[in-house]
């Protein structure tokens, strides 16, 4: 297993722990040992992953560090993949386009989706 996947991991599983994950079980799910456990953990604090605790007592995840998972309805997404070609190449758009993004409903779900970002 990677290194950057085994990090990932760890996030994952004291994230979604009831309580205090120790880098003994981790260890053992991830099959490695326990030192690169506290070596990975060092490192994603080093990192400003917001991970306390301390060897033997076990692991949490401090409430606040993932965002709520962005589900977007189909005039939304247009509404991005409009904005981001308008961005991108402005003069290469076709005039289908171009009256596609001045239309009122595209323009409307713009600001909701930079708050929601």
């Amino acid at each position: 297993m990677r290194r950057a996947d085994r990090l990932f991991d760890i996030i994952q599983r004291v994230r979604t722990a009831n309580g205090p994950v120790t880098a003994e079980a981790l260890a053992k799910w991830l099959e490695v040992t326990v030192r690169t456990v506290y070596r990975d953990i060092a490192t994603l604090q080093a990192r400003r992953v917001p991970i306390e605790g301390a060897a033997g007592i076990g692991y949490v995840l401090r409430r606040g560090f993932d965002l709520p998972p962005l589900m977007f309805t189909a005039d939304e997404i247009e509404a991005i993949a409009l904005r981001c070609a308008c961005s991108a190449a402005p003069a290469m758009m076709d005039c289908r386009l171009r009256r596609k993004w001045c239309c009122q409903r595209s323009r409307s779900r713009y600001p909701t989706l930079c708050a929601s970002i």
